[in-house]
């Protein structure tokens, strides 16, 4: 599924999301054309909110002419493409041309550097990697506030909610440290 886009300032990245006005489903951008002499570009679509063997993928038929787009970067928003970032290979030119997202390979050169100056080169061996997962977490349901969680039959109620979690995994020698922390989906 295809979707001719113009007006936008840059072209969107892989793994971006779009949610279009009236149409039912999200999108996310697998493709997408540089832009020609009108400002104009051609996404790459497929559905992200249907199970990957669903039968029709297709983008709705409803779609109309001058529908208002509502898109979710990953280049400026997700963590997504930072994962399995190797920080060790900020200086690899190799490894950098490998990575699409600008924002990404900016980061990579920052925080390489930052490593580097305190921790020193990476040696063979040594890891200084970035690590992002969806991470399913069960919520206590409490709609009344008192504290307790909500019952039905005597059982109590969850709800599931996915959280990112990011690992920085550094590695030096025999030692090895690794950060946690949580982030909403979607962030």
């Amino acid at each position: 599924t295809s979707l001719k886009i113009k007006g936008l300032s840059q072209p969107p990245g892989n793994g971006d999301q779009i949610f279009i006005e009236g149409v039912g489903g999200r999108y996310k951008v697998t493709n997408s054309t540089s832009f020609d002499a009108d400002k104009i570009t051609i996404f790459t679509l497929s559905r992200s909110d249907v199970p990957k063997d669903a039968v029709n993928k297709n983008m709705a038929s409803d779609a109309t002419a001058n529908a208002n787009i509502t898109f979710i970067s990953n280049s400026e928003g997700s963590l997504d493409p930072y994962h399995q970032l190797d920080m060790s290979r900020f200086e690899d030119p190799v490894y950098i041309e490998e990575i699409t997202n600008a924002k990404v390979k900016t980061d990579l050169k920052n925080w390489g550097t930052l490593l580097k100056k305190h921790l020193g080169r990476a040696r063979t061996g040594d890891v200084r990697k970035l690590d992002i997962r969806d991470v399913d977490r069960k919520i206590p349901i409490d709609a009344n506030n008192d504290g307790v969680t909500d019952q039905v039959a005597d059982v109590d109620q969850f709800e599931i909610i996915q959280n990112k979690q990011v690992t920085i995994t550094i590695k030096q020698g025999t030692i090895e440290e690794k950060f946690r922390r949580l982030f909403l989906a979607g962030t």
